[in-house]
């Protein structure tokens, strides 16, 4: 795991409130910002070519964003506040 992955997943938990309860959509969106630094264009990419990046790039695994999740929460608690209602 590199420390630009570790900003990206900060920078998403800051971003995206619901990505702190949702580690799915936590690794879609970290996912999407490396294949877009890689040039990859994803809102074209079908599930086959993910499947190819993620196999043959350095693309961090699930496991690696979930444990720098837990790292980040840790050490920054204001990314254990979530937002449950929409502030209008």
């Amino acid at each position: 795991m590199n420390e630009l992955t570790k900003q990206r997943v900060a920078a998403v938990l800051m971003r995206n409130p619901e990505t702190r309860t949702n580690d799915r959509m936590l690794c879609v969106y970290v996912w999407q910002m490396e294949l877009e630094d890689m040039g990859k264009n994803t809102s074209s990419m079908d599930i086959a070519d993910f499947f190819l990046a993620y196999t043959y790039t350095d693309l961090p695994t699930a496991t690696d964003i979930r444990k720098l999740k837990r790292q980040l929460l840790f050490e920054r608690p204001n990314l254990r506040q979530v937002c449950l209602f929409n502030e209008a």
